[in-house]
């Protein structure tokens, strides 16, 4: 094993250029070469002027890597070294000791084109590095007074390189070169104004047609990391389109090239985020449309990526839960409401709904900031909305300040004619602007209200007046993609009836069995009943088909009782037909499938489809539960009940519900 000090003093030899394989204590012919490693250097794309991020790999090896040194030479006058940041371990100079999975130091020569990194597992090999995993992320300038073509970005084999095991024994490495090809700004043949002059837009020169349309294409980046502060990824253009009357609209296309940049980038960064930023510092733009074709979409939901679409009207975060497993495109079509009258519009909506008045009975009702109107087909799935509080003057009493956006509501109008509030958190939308962060899954109108009463009527929803129907496991788990079976579903059920139990029991379920008696009042109710006559097989799983048939019956039976039960009430009579291709009318769930997808209580996962078949999940299993119990995903919980549920999650106002 390498001591620490002198896995230290490899990284410093290495930086001044001084041979070090010899500083390695070899201490038996081990230095003989008897393992490989394949280290790989990405290849990217962009424009003069733009900053890229050029990943650094292991694609294989057969031992894990203990030390790394090597030498990496680049075109220096196409390209600039910004900044190398490890993976594994802190730098040299940030405090680097045992306790972290690694030392790391790099110095760059940009005159004549190269740099050297080095990293060693300070721990003496209990945290080396296993394969295939990334390296570093080299953060490259494009110069301006770059060709276009294609720059290797090369690792030099002639000496400054070495990789070594925790024996010392030296690893045969193997290298692919990388590369960044300078290409020009992409123009489309489309209308558009000229775009602003913003540091992150690169316009291209405007067209005019016949019909007084101006066209404009804007490469704006995509970035990875925090807002504000994150790195580039690569760039999408955005057509900018202003009719004769001056109305300006953006479009834009995320390709499949596009999303396989974003997907090696952010794989190679060791990032998260992919975040879309759409310029308007004129507001000027009426309207986005923001499209991800069907194929780019698969390229995204195939790894673990969130997307945000940030504009400076509404920032949108689509969590990779809602992306993956969609078979179409996904589409958000973004209108702001600027004009007066429109807004006014609202807000005399919004004063006359029943669950305004309701809460805030005589008191004042105010539309605060900017109303948008969003469409999307992610209907049904999680999606995260933060509303900036544009040109709102905050009170500049703390006290004063807390109170004002504690009385803050987002009025959402749906799009199926469902009227919401819900409590947002407020969260610094940039830097100097406050926003209000919230989660839906459907879209129409969103409105931000100042409602005297609200925070009041908040405290009073928050008391206690239920108990949990679902509960977690001994380890503190929900686990929120677990079938849900038989038993439990039939004892979720049961504690939100009122039913006289059935006498006639099951053969497969005894009077000792723990779900024994909610078995009989499910039974009793005829809401669930058992797969025969006789048997009711506790641990079988329950079917998308069959929590539709559930849930058929229970409002079927509620609306008997109040025909204002439940809004769907009216559907029964008249079943709508869905248009799902495996809804097949010879599906012995069919009526109940067609009547849950009308009633907007249970949709298709995508592509069309509504996989009836397909077991359901604990989350799902809730969600559809709290609409059938009435009950209202919490808003005010920050702090997660299970450690496999985060606040993140896209059912985690739901569990939350059931769970308390």
């Amino acid at each position: 094993m390498h001591s620490y000090k002198k896995l230290i003093l490899i990284l410093l030899c290495l930086l001044i250029s001084i041979p070090y394989i010899s500083s390695f204590p070899v201490t038996t012919e081990a230095a003989i070469p008897t393992t490989n490693v394949n280290v790989s250097i990405g290849s990217v794309s962009g424009t003069k002027g733009q900053i890229v991020n050029v990943p650094v790999s292991i694609k294989s090896s057969s031992v894990n890597v203990a030390s790394y040194g090597m030498k990496i030479n680049f075109d220096k006058n196409a390209l600039e070294v910004l900044d190398v940041t490890s993976i594994y371990g802190k730098s040299f100079e940030d405090s680097c000791d045992q306790d972290v999975k690694g030392c790391f130091i790099y110095n760059v020569n940009q005159e004549e084109g190269w740099l050297k990194v080095a990293w060693v597992d300070s721990s003496g090999g209990d945290h080396p590095i296993s394969s295939p995993t990334s390296l570093f992320t080299l953060k490259m300038k494009i110069k301006s007074t770059s060709s276009l073509g294609v720059k290797p970005v090369q690792i030099d084999m002639t000496g400054d390189t070495l990789f070594t095991n925790a024996l010392n024994e030296s690893l045969i490495v193997a290298t692919e070169d990388g590369k960044v090809s300078v290409i020009a700004p992409v123009v489309v043949e489309e209308p558009l104004l000229p775009s602003p002059t913003d540091d992150n837009e690169t316009p291209a020169e405007p067209v005019k047609n016949d019909s007084g349309t101006k066209t404009d294409v804007i490469t704006v980046p995509v970035e990875s990391g925090n807002f504000g502060s994150g790195t580039n990824i690569t760039q999408t253009p955005i057509t900018r389109t202003t009719d004769s009357n001056g109305r300006v609209s953006d479009k834009v296309t995320v390709t499949t090239d596009i999303a396989k940049k974003v997907v090696e980038s952010i794989k190679a960064s060791n990032q998260e985020v992919a975040r879309f930023v759409l310029p308007d510092t004129k507001d000027e733009v009426a309207e986005v449309a923001f499209t991800i074709p069907k194929e780019a979409t698969k390229e995204l939901g195939n790894v673990a990526i969130k997307l945000e679409i940030y504009s400076e009207n509404v920032k949108i975060k689509i969590p990779n839960t809602s992306i993956e497993r969609m078979e179409e495109d996904i589409y958000f079509h973004i209108v702001p409401i600027k004009v007066e009258e429109q807004r006014k519009e609202v807000e005399n909506r919004a004063r006359i709904e029943a669950i305004v008045t309701n809460i805030a009975g005589d008191n004042s009702v105010n539309v605060v900031s900017r109303p948008m109107t969003i469409e999307t087909n992610l209907q049904s799935r999680p999606v995260t909305l933060v509303l900036p509080l544009r040109d709102v003057i905050l009170p500049t009493d703390i006290q004063e300040q807390k109170a004002f956006l504690a009385d803050l509501v987002i009025f959402i109008e749906h799009s199926d004619g469902e009227k919401e509030l819900v409590k947002p958190q407020v969260v610094e939308y940039k830097e100097g602007q406050l926003g209000l962060e919230f989660g839906v899954n459907k879209f129409s109108t969103f409105t931000i209200l100042n409602m005297e009463g609200w925070e009041e009527y908040i405290s009073e929803q928050n008391i206690p007046n239920h108990t949990p129907y679902i509960k977690g496991y001994d380890n503190n788990q929900f686990r929120p993609g677990a079938s849900v079976t038989r038993a439990e579903m039939a004892t979720m059920l049961a504690q939100n009836l009122d039913v006289t139990p059935s006498t006639k029991s099951y053969t497969d379920v005894k009077s000792s069995h723990w779900a024994y008696n909610y078995v009989m009042e499910a039974k009793g109710a005829r809401i669930m009943t058992g797969v025969s006559d006789t048997r009711f097989n506790l641990n079988g799983t329950v079917t998308r088909a069959q929590m539709a048939s559930i849930t058929y019956r229970w409002i079927q039976k509620e609306c008997e009782k109040d025909a204002s039960a439940f809004d769907s009430c009216s559907k029964l009579s008249n079943v709508p037909i869905s248009n799902y291709k495996d809804v097949r009318d010879n599906h012995w769930a069919y009526e109940a499938m067609n009547f849950t997808i009308a009633a907007n209580i249970m949709i298709g996962s995508g592509g069309n489809t509504f996989k009836p078949e397909q077991n359901l999940t604990r989350a799902e299993a809730v969600k559809v539960l709290n609409k059938l119990f009435k009950r209202h995903p919490v808003i005010d919980v920050t702090t997660p009940t299970f450690k496999d549920v985060p606040t993140t999650h896209w059912a985690f106002g739901e569990i939350e519900e059931a769970a308390r």
